[in-house]
């Protein structure tokens, strides 16, 4: 009698997915499915504010810009630097992180 070990035909399947891993992506899928009621919701409130002619035209105007970010993105911003020193800038969370060379002189 077998105790252990290799046996031909034992355990899950190759390919085949794990029973916790089958519940993690139901419960990320219908986390993901309550947030993409939310933003459709958020995405209405937005274009509700914008055609309502009885709202402040900077609230209108903010609620549209909101509209466009979502429908195309939200725009980049490209820049250029040129200059005598070389110049390395490091986008980290919103903040600007430089950071300088010493110019050999």
């Amino acid at each position: 009698m077998a105790s252990g070990g290799y046996r031909p035909g034992a355990g899950r399947p190759k390919g085949s997915k794990g029973v916790r891993t089958v519940l993690r992506e139901q419960i990320s899928l219908r986390a993901l499915e309550d947030c993409a009621e939310d933003a459709d919701y958020g995405l209405a409130l937005f274009r509700a504010v914008m055609r309502n002619e009885e709202r402040p035209i900077t609230l209108r105007l903010e609620a549209a810009k909101e509209v466009m970010n979502r429908h195309w993105g939200k725009p980049t911003q490209h820049t250029e630097l040129s200059g005598a020193n070389e110049l390395e800038v490091t986008l980290i969370g919103g903040i600007n992180a430089v950071d300088e060379e010493p110019s050999a002189e």
